[in-house]
C-alpha cells in the first residue's frame, strides 16, 4: 500500500508538469514560420526543447524571435504596438525586479515568517479539523480545484472562529490582467476610501507576487497575450498583524492522501499564500499607474487593513496590581488559547 502511495506521488507530480500542455519531447520545425504556426494552436512550457532549422533551442527562447503580435490599448483602441518587443520585455521585467528587490528588504526573512506563522496557527488547524471533518476536504476543494464553493465555506469558518493574525511587515497579490478589465477592477479602488474586498488570496513573498503580474517568460504566458496589465497590491497594517490565515498552516496537519491520492499540499508551500475573509477592512492609501511601450501599464496599488469586527486581540492577563513578581508572572497558565480572544 506504501509503494502504491508514492507512485502515486510521483505520477501526480509527473503530470503537473504535463497538464494542458504540450509532452516534453523535442519537436522539429523547417523554420521559425511553422514553429509560429504550430504555437498558435498548440500551448507549450517555455522549457519544452524545439527544433528549427537544424538548430535545437526551447520554446521560451524561440517564442522570443517570432513576428511581432499587436498590442490592444488600455482605453480598447489598437495601438499597433508590439506586446513582445525588446525594449517592452525589459521594461516590464524590471519594474517587477526593482518591486520585488525592494519589498524583499521590507518584508524580511519570509522562511523564518512562514514557520512562525505556521506555528502560530498551529492549535488552531488542529482544532478546525476536530470540530470539523470536512476540514481537510475543503482546503483541498480549494487548493488544488480551485473551489470557489469550498472558499466561501472557508471564509465562514474563518469569520466565525478567526486564527490567531498573521504577523508580517507585509501582504503582497500579483495580478496579469486584460486592458478591458484593468479600468472596472481600478474602479473599485480610489485613494483614501474606506473599501472592503471578498475573501482574497495573498502572499507573504513579494516574488511570489510579481512572477504573477506578468504573462512574459513565465506560467502566465498560457493566460494569452491578452494578459499584459500588470497589477501588484501591497497590504500593510500598522501593528504589522493581519486577520488571515496561512494556508501552509495545513502542512502535517492532516495526511494529504487520505484526502486524495494526488495531492501533494507540500507542493504548494512556496507560495507562502495568506488567506484574507471577507470581514477585513481596507483604506486605499495609493493607486499609481505608469504607461509603458507595447500598450502595457504597470499598476501599484497599497492597501492599509484596518478595524476587524473579529480581529483577535491579545487578552490581558497579567495582573498588574500583583505586588509578588513571582506570583504575577508565574500564576497563569501557559496555553495559546489564552493569549486570544474575538474583538468586542
Amino acid at each position: 500500500m506504501r509503494i502504491w502511495k508514492y507512485y502515486n506521488r510521483w505520477l501526480y507530480l509527473y503530470n503537473m508538469k504535463l497538464v494542458n500542455l504540450i509532452p516534453l519531447k523535442e519537436l522539429d520545425f523547417r523554420n521559425q514560420d511553422a514553429f509560429d504556426a504550430y504555437s498558435k494552436k498548440h500551448k507549450m512550457r517555455l522549457d519544452t526543447k524545439v527544433k528549427i532549422a537544424g538548430k535545437v533551442t526551447t520554446a521560451g527562447q524561440a517564442s522570443k524571435n517570432s513576428k511581432s503580435v499587436s498590442g490592444v490599448s488600455i482605453f480598447g483602441k489598437d495601438t499597433g504596438g508590439n506586446i513582445f518587443d525588446k525594449e517592452t520585455v525589459k521594461n516590464v521585467e524590471k519594474k517587477l525586479k526593482n518591486f520585488a528587490e525592494n519589498e524583499s528588504k521590507i518584508a524580511g526573512n519570509i522562511d523564518k515568517i512562514n514557520e512562525y506563522n505556521k506555528k502560530l496557527q498551529s492549535n488552531w488547524v488542529k482544532n478546525s479539523i476536530n470540530k470539523n471533518e470536512n476540514y481537510p476536504v475543503l482546503m483541498w476543494e480549494y487548493q488544488v480545484e480551485i473551489s470557489k464553493k469550498a472558499l466561501n465555506e472557508i471564509d465562514e469558518m474563518l469569520k466565525s472562529v478567526p486564527p490567531p493574525p498573521i504577523k508580517a511587515k507585509a501582504l503582497y497579490r500579483g495580478m496579469a490582467v486584460k486592458p478591458e478589465d484593468l479600468k472596472t477592477f481600478l474602479s473599485n479602488f480610489s485613494e483614501g476610501k474606506d473599501i472592503k474586498l471578498p475573501i482574497s488570496s495573498f502572499s507573504l513573498d513579494p516574488n511570489t507576487a510579481t512572477d504573477f503580474a506578468t504573462n512574459i517568460n513565465n506560467g502566465n504566458t498560457l493566460l494569452g497575450e491578452s494578459h499584459n496589465q500588470s497589477v501588484l497590491i501591497k497590504v500593510i497594517n500598522k501593528n504589522n498583524s493581519f486577520n488571515g490565515f496561512s494556508m501552509n498552516s495545513n502542512v502535517g496537519k492532516f495526511d494529504p492522501y487520505e484526502v486524495h491520492h494526488e495531492w501533494d499540499i507540500e507542493e504548494y508551500e512556496y507560495q507562502q499564500e495568506i488567506l484574507m475573509p471577507s470581514n477585513n477592512n481596507y483604506k486605499v492609501i495609493k493607486v499609481e499607474t505608469k504607461q509603458m511601450k507595447g500598450a502595457r501599464s504597470f499598476t501599484n496599488i497599497t492597501l492599509e487593513q484596518i478595524g476587524i469586527k473579529n480581529e483577535m486581540k491579545l487578552i490581558q492577563f497579567i495582573d498588574d496590581t500583583e505586588t509578588d513578581i513571582l506570583k504575577k508572572h508565574l500564576q497563569y497558565p501557559n496555553r495559546v488559547s489564552l493569549l486570544y480572544k474575538k474583538g468586542e
